[in-house]
């Protein structure tokens, strides 16, 4: 289900349609590996849990756009905190321990005209884990753009399998009709549909709003 939920809204937020042949295959592909991983017996129980289990790697995820730039940092400990640290004139506060938080941003390329989105995860000590660059197609109002991205950005963190347990955006009608418990009727209210079902997949996923540094 969740392989046809996934190929549909590729479809519906721009990318190319899948074959339904190609969703079946990724589906029983993907649902194997997961067999194959949980038959494996545990080994070094005694370390501490990885921020996200083993990511997949992005030749492995369907329908990428090529212009898809995806960095999976397999061991997060083998870079030190300076390397990877939050830029200072930026204000990023660090999840709590053993959390993992991702930030999310889109903007319009002066060049192409065409729209970008990025996100960035890292955890408590500021470390980078995993990055996404990728285009979108699509004209968009300012809320849109970044209803799309966090969109397209969660959808990735689901498919690497990566634990996101804060989420940061800078755009507040988004983190408003995500949060309200109202029914949302702004003009964008079926992207806030898609973004809230994915964050079903991120139970413990705490949503923050940031204010846009001028």
């Amino acid at each position: 289900m969740w392989a046809i939920w996934t190929s549909r809204n590729k479809a519906l937020h721009g990318s190319s349609i899948q074959d339904g042949k190609n969703t079946a295959t990724f589906a029983k592909d993907y649902v194997d590996k997961v067999r194959v991983h949980s038959a494996k017996p545990h080994q070094h129980a005694t370390k501490s849990p990885a921020p996200f289990s083993a990511a997949v790697h992005s030749s492995n995820v369907p329908d990428l756009p090529a212009a898809t730039y995806c960095r999976i940092v397999q061991d997060p400990t083998a870079a030190t905190s300076s390397s990877f640290a939050p830029n200072d004139h930026v204000s990023w506060h660090p999840p709590p321990h053993s959390g993992v938080k991702i930030n999310v941003d889109a903007a319009v390329n002066s060049v192409s005209k065409q729209l970008e989105i990025g996100a960035i995860v890292r955890n408590h000590h500021g470390q980078v884990l995993a990055a996404l660059s990728m285009p979108a197609q699509g004209d968009f109002r300012s809320d849109e753009m970044e209803a799309k991205a966090l969109f397209h950005s969660l959808n990735w963190a689901l498919q690497h399998q990566i634990r996101i347990t804060h989420i940061e955006t800078d755009a507040l009608r988004v983190f408003q009709a995500l949060t309200s418990s109202s029914r949302d009727l702004s003009c964008f209210s079926d992207l806030i549909s898609d973004v809230r079902c994915l964050l079903s997949f991120f139970p413990k996923a705490f949503i923050s709003h940031v204010k846009k540094k001028r």
